[in-house]
This record gives C-alpha cells, sequence and structure tokens, in this order.
C-alpha cells in the first residue's frame, strides 16, 4: 500500500511538462481564446479528490507525493510488508469511502451515483452548452470526454468495416448500404486533412436517496439523446469503474463505447464554451451569467488594454 521509490521519471517529466506548456500555448492563443492554466500534480489529485469527497476534504487539502516529507506511520500488520517507510498509494489518497453497488447505482458514503454512457453518436453534433440548458439545475451532476488519438488506427478499423459490409451486401443490401455510406463519408473527410480519433463521453449524477438517483439518470438518459439525436446505456460491467470514468484526470479503457468521429464534430461537444472571468481572482464587481454563475469584473484593471468612460 506504498507508491513504489524504483521507478525514475525525471526525462519523461521534461516531455511531458514540454507538450503540457504546448497544448496549453495553442488553447490560449487568439485563434482558440480559451481560458487555460497549468495544474501541478498535488493540485490536480486535489481537484480530483473535491470532485468525490467535496463533503469530507478540506480546500487546503494536499496529498502526499514523492519529494515531500514522508509521514510516519508504524509498521503494517502484515508480516515483511515494509509499506509505512514510503509514500501512500494514491489511491489511498483520493478514494476514502468503500462502494456499495445497488443494481446500476453506486453508494459512496450517503450519496448515490449513477453513470450513463454515449453508445452512439450524435447524427446533429451540437454544443455543449445546448446539452447544459436542457439539464435542470437543481441535479447535480458532471460530464466527461475523453479522447483516444491513433488516427491511422481508427481509419484502418473504419476501411475494414467498409469491407464487410460490402461482402455482406450481397445477401442484405438493405443494411449494409447505409453503413458503406457512412465509412465512405468519414475516409473522405480524413482525406481532406482532419484527423479521426476516439471519443468516449459519460455522464454521472450523484442524489441524496436511491429513488432520486434513479430518476435523475433517466431523466438525464432522455435528455442527453436529444442533444443531436445520440443515444445512450448503463455501463454493463463495473458501475464503480464507469463512475471513476467521470472524474477530471481519470479514465478507464473498459467503459462505454469508443466512437469514432472526426476531430472538428468531436471539439463541438467539449465543454469549453463556458464563461470565466479574467478578474476570478479580484474582481469587486459581481454580476451573474444568464445560467446563474458569478461573473466577477474589476473596472480599470491591468487586465485591459484600454477603457472607455461615458458619461451623460
Amino acid at each position: 500500500f506504498a507508491q513504489t521509490p524504483l521507478v525514475s521519471v525525471s526525462r519523461l517529466n521534461l516531455i511531458h511538462q514540454a507538450a503540457l506548456q504546448t497544448l496549453v500555448n495553442e488553447l490560449s492563443s487568439s485563434g482558440m481564446g480559451l481560458s487555460s492554466r497549468l495544474l501541478d500534480c498535488h493540485q490536480a489529485l486535489s481537484k480530483i479528490r473535491l470532485s468525490q469527497h467535496f463533503d469530507e476534504t478540506s480546500p487546503s487539502w494536499r496529498p502526499v507525493l514523492p519529494g515531500d516529507p514522508i509521514p510516519y506511520r508504524d509498521r503494517a500488520v502484515m508480516n515483511g510488508d515494509k509499506d509505512n517507510a514510503f509514500y501512500p498509494i494514491i489511491g489511498s489518497q483520493i478514494f476514502k469511502r468503500q462502494a456499495k453497488i445497488e443494481g446500476d447505482i453506486v453508494q459512496i458514503g450517503s450519496h448515490y451515483w449513477s453513470t450513463i454512457s454515449i453508445n452512439l453518436s450524435p447524427q446533429e453534433p451540437k454544443s455543449f452548452e445546448v446539452l447544459f440548458q436542457k439539464i435542470p439545475k437543481e441535479i447535480d451532476w458532471r460530464f466527461s470526454l475523453s479522447f483516444l488519438g491513433g488516427d491511422k488506427k481508427f481509419a484502418q478499423k473504419v476501411k475494414t468495416r467498409r469491407a464487410m459490409a460490402k461482402v455482406f451486401k450481397v445477401t442484405n443490401s438493405k443494411q449494409n448500404e447505409p453503413i458503406i455510406n457512412h465509412c465512405e463519408m468519414l475516409l473522405s473527410i480524413r482525406e481532406q486533412g482532419e484527423a479521426l480519433v476516439g471519443l468516449r463521453g459519460n455522464l454521472s449524477i450523484r442524489a441524496s436517496s436511491l429513488k432520486a438517483a434513479t430518476n435523475d439518470i433517466h431523466l438525464c438518459a432522455r435528455l442527453v439523446q436529444s442533444w443531436g439525436n445520440c443515444d445512450t446505456g448503463f455501463e454493463r460491467g463495473d458501475p464503480v469503474d464507469a463512475l471513476v470514468s467521470t472524474l477530471p484526470g481519470l479514465d478507464s479503457l473498459d467503459t462505454g463505447s469508443t466512437l469514432i468521429q472526426p476531430l472538428r464534430e468531436s471539439a463541438l461537444l467539449c465543454p469549453i464554451s463556458r464563461p470565466v472571468s479574467p478578474w476570478q481572482a479580484f474582481g469587486t464587481n459581481l454580476y451573474r451569467t444568464p445560467d446563474g454563475r458569478i461573473f466577477p469584473v474589476q473596472m480599470c484593471s491591468s487586465e485591459q488594454v484600454a477603457w472607455i468612460d461615458t458619461y451623460f
């Protein structure tokens, strides 16, 4: 139950930091105009734990990671186990409660969670803002989109499916013709220079009772299905894996269906259109967005290139 001290990642860390900084620079460029910032490992793990155990975690909580002072722990009960001499494993620091499974519902502490996955791609992709406006404000929910790289791999899968559909077209042309047309459309988009990506979407809700969780997840399933005409389903394996896949920075490869889509359509589904204030840390004038979110504003601050005073 300890992190291993035998893995050295100093060179990998440099490559990782360079890739992250490049991504942040691209997102913050004038072409994208997104607000983004890097999180260190302590901040990222703190965000993950607060997402799952917000009512049992202090906002100032920090995980114990390599480089921090090793906390003293007494010798483990198991004979020969030396985990007290090293850092505690990350999983035991993030997840503090035992999960109880009741069908598609997961009970963690006093809360009930349920998760659905997007099984079929939206036929008419719409922005995330459309889904945000559909779900009632009294429902506590979180949404995760995971992108999988591998343009050549996905293109080969599409070609294989097209070839199989052409073979079986002889016996059943009515059902195989749409498959062939869709595969050719994806390959045509790829030939124009747009990459194909794998996409997995999951939505989790939290409620205070089993009945409320059941009602909320079925309502959200219907609303997600109306979000561009897609289809949803529950995880057929472990619902705990499905729940973990909606936490920031975590993803289970065994949950949900991997949808093969063009990158442009996949980006349209991302929750990147939410408004954010550049004066978040020091704004003194508080306003609200149309959906009720607080939006701080600081007049005549250094964040503005110029400002205009109008007199009547």
